[in-house]
């Protein structure tokens, strides 16, 4: 479209260069055959006029002088007669050139008319255009705000979930210190109190009193202490991810039949001696199997648990835990506290997860993790460290 506008800007100008110039040439033209005219028309007429003043006449002069003296009249009448046409023809060229020039000047206000329109035309629509992405990056950007805002309200709801849920922890472990551990200490206490009265009288006794007592403090460190420390950080998963796995599975067997398989890829990659998956990554995987098992301890009244380990593409780790329960209908789910802390800890890890479920056909958890670190994992750590359920 430039280029046409151009064009014809440059067509209309020559076009109007050209005229004058025309009209200036054939008026020069035709002055210079007039002036010529009249040139020679005076000198014929001076000629004539030397006659006269001679004295002489048409009838008083001799036949061959009569002859040129009618010739020069003639002459002179036919001069000043092509004068007047040549003049006359002059005027007519001049006439004509002012037509064209008033002519050229209508088409060039004309053509410059319409091509101020295309260009006026041609602007609005750029107008139009860049309005169209103006308001589209508008939107975009608003879409964006949006979904940060959403975000960020996420992120806020799931630092209070994790917040919530560690109190409930800390309210669990505080009961289970105040009242299964703080029993067991208090029998032992008692129990230790009569071996020493009988130390005196029945030494054999009081021995053999004391090495239960030993025995039973003991299993109160090995079980119940151990197993608050096991709930704060299992210290196991610095060996490995299948090892702790392993240990989480063991501790739900009088609760359902429970069954691990994992690929070897995966038992490559948690090699002990050389270890390919971070250690985030590792409790994010650990924390999700405990939120998903007591879940079903809690919700499913399932018989069986198969716990199933895989590696994808981009060496990505999957995580499947399907139960026989009683399930439930699709799209009928509530998310609690503990899917909730399942969600939170997978977008944390940068992966993604779903659930898959059906009346009487039990329930399968699917979880996709990268077995590296990211560095959102380490601006929320304390959401990966945050302990699951007892």
């Amino acid at each position: 479209m430039n280029d046409r506008i151009v064009a014809n800007q440059s067509k209309s100008l020559s076009e109007n260069m050209l005229a004058p110039f025309l009209v200036v040439i054939s008026a020069a033209l035709v002055l210079m055959g007039v002036m010529v005219g009249i040139v020679f028309a005076q000198r014929l007429d001076n000629r004539l006029d030397r006659f006269q003043q001679a004295g002489l006449s048409s009838a008083a002069v001799s036949p061959a002088d009569r002859l040129t003296f009618t010739d020069l009249e003639s002459d002179v009448a036919t001069l000043q007669i092509a004068a007047l046409i040549a003049g006359g023809v002059g005027l007519f060229i001049v006439y004509l050139g002012l037509l064209y020039i008033v002519w050229a000047g209508w088409k060039s206000t004309t053509m410059r008319r319409i091509l101020l329109e295309a260009a006026n035309s041609q602007l609005e629509e750029r107008v139009e255009e860049r309005v169209a992405e103006l308001r589209e990056a508008n939107e975009r950007l608003q879409t964006e705000v949006q979904q940060r805002e959403k975000a960020e309200s996420e992120v806020q709801r799931s630092r209070q979930r994790i917040a919530s849920a560690e109190e409930g922890l800390r309210k669990e472990i505080a009961e289970v210190l105040h009242g299964k551990v703080q029993t067991s200490l208090l029998v032992a206490w008692h129990r230790l109190g009569e071996s020493v009265a009988l130390l005196d009288r029945k030494p054999d006794e009081a021995k053999a009193a004391f090495i239960e007592i030993r025995d039973e403090i003991d299993r109160i460190r090995e079980r119940e202490v151990r197993e608050v420390s096991h709930t704060l950080h299992p210290s196991v998963i610095r060996v490995g991810l299948l090892p702790a796995v392993r240990a989480l599975l063991e501790s739900y067997e009088s609760d359902f039949s429970v069954a691990l398989s994992a690929s070897d890829e995966v038992a490559k990659l948690d090699d002990v001696l050389d270890n390919q998956i971070a250690e985030p990554i590792r409790l994010i995987a650990y924390r999700v199997l405990q939120e998903s098992i007591s879940n079903v301890q809690r919700h499913a009244e399932a018989e069986k648990i198969l716990v199933t380990l895989g590696l994808v593409e981009d060496r990505q780790l999957l995580i499947s835990i399907k139960d026989n329960g009683k399930g439930f209908k699709p799209g009928t789910i509530k998310y609690g506290l503990g899917l909730n802390s399942i969600a939170d800890r997978v977008a944390i890890a940068g992966g993604s997860w779903s659930i898959e479920s059906s009346l009487d056909a039990g329930t399968t958890l699917t979880v996709q993790l990268p077995s590296e670190q990211s560095s959102n994992q380490n601006e929320d750590s304390s959401l990966i460290e945050t302990p699951g359920p007892d």
